[in-house]
């Protein structure tokens, strides 16, 4: 029963750092990598374009 338990516990463990990490991450990375992004495509676009 011990190799259960342990597989149980690193399976907790992950999910908790998991969710953590996206609720730091999420947020505050994401919505501000966005729309870098998309500006860099659009002057991409403009230079290929000129």
């Amino acid at each position: 029963v011990k190799p259960g338990r342990f597989l149980r516990t690193i399976t907790t463990g992950t999910v908790n750092s998991s969710g953590s990490f996206d609720d730091l991450h999420h947020p505050e990375s994401r919505e501000p990598w966005i729309p870098p992004y998309i500006e860099r495509e659009g002057e991409n676009v403009d230079l290929k374009r000129a």
